[in-house]
């Protein structure tokens, strides 16, 4: 993943920078790390932040804590997060969301053994196992860094790196023991997003459904979007964005998200009450997990 370098634009008075950081330069500072500020957002709306340990792994920061402390229960309400490295003069602030990981056994190998050696001195335990079964993982959105404010002040602006990577949507994965297992398509019109909401419910949802045991993903999309929008995915057409995983109460969830042409008029259908076009703006009226997805196609551009 390689963001695009932007020049920082300063307020009138703190200078007028002219020099862009090399990504390569920032990168190795924060793999070099030993030490993260966390900033998080209580329920209430009240900012917390907190020193926390962590790894850089291909441009995703791994991070923990126990279930008890105040930053992890902070993510279970809002995954947006910001992190500060200790230096104050030469910054690196990193803004993204976090999410729940489920790494491959390889990349849980790479991350165990990346915090094995760099927290060698104090001794950290650091098995695979742990990773694999999850892990806190930030991959960034937008990254400031400077080494000299008035000088190279820098924006690094992320794209989603599996938005461009096409995925088979006839393969089925391992879903078992998910709270949720979802399907979801991405339809945006005139930079707008379709949402639903079903009856006897507040929040709006991507449209797309639960996954019924040994369906592909073009089968639950094409089936469910059928069911509520009374419009045909075509299946060929799918194109996979992301998927995402956010921790509940009741376990993991898990949503897959693609785009896709159809056929037909969206309109509500069996247990749909209201379509609706959303922004940003409108991102508290859909579920945390779908909070997760708007997020990600804001800040690529394509949701106004």
């Amino acid at each position: 993943m390689h963001p695009i370098a932007e020049q920082l634009r300063l307020p009138t008075g703190y200078g007028r920078p002219s020099k862009l950081l090399a990504w390569e330069t920032v990168r190795r500072r924060l793999e070099e790390a030993e030490h993260y500020w966390l900033a998080t957002t209580r329920p209430d709306g009240r900012p917390h932040i907190v020193p926390v340990d962590g790894v850089w792994v291909d441009d995703i920061w791994y991070f923990g804590g126990a279930d008890e402390t105040v930053h992890q229960r902070n993510l279970m309400h809002d995954p947006r997060v910001a992190v500060h490295l200790p230096d104050t003069i030469a910054a690196v602030i990193v803004e993204g969301t976090a999410r729940w990981r489920r790494p491959s056994d390889e990349e849980a190998g790479r991350i165990a053994e990346t915090t094995r050696v760099k927290y060698a001195k104090y001794g950290y335990p650091a098995n695979a196992e742990d990773y694999a079964a999850g892990v806190w993982g930030l991959s960034p959105a937008v990254v400031l860094a400077w080494e000299r404010l008035d000088a190279d002040a820098t924006r690094f602006v992320f794209r989603p790196a599996s938005s461009a990577v096409p995925t088979l949507p006839g393969v089925m994965a391992d879903h078992a023991g998910l709270a949720l297992d979802k399907v979801a398509w991405i339809c945006i019109v005139d930079r707008r997003l379709l949402v639903a909401r079903s009856r006897g419910r507040d929040i709006f949802y991507f449209p797309g459904g639960r996954r019924i045991p040994g369906e592909t993903d073009a089968e639950t999309l094409t089936r469910e979007v059928a069911e509520e929008l009374s419009v045909a995915v075509r299946p060929s057409t799918m194109r996979h964005f992301d998927t995402y995983e956010i921790r509940r109460t009741d376990g993991v969830a898990r949503m897959a998200c693609y785009f896709a042409d159809y056929q037909g008029t969206p309109q509500p259908d069996h247990e749909i009450a209201e379509l609706a076009w959303i922004t940003a703006a409108d991102r508290d009226r859909v579920s945390p997990l779908d909070q997760l997805v708007l997020d990600d196609l804001t800040s690529s551009g394509l949701v106004d």
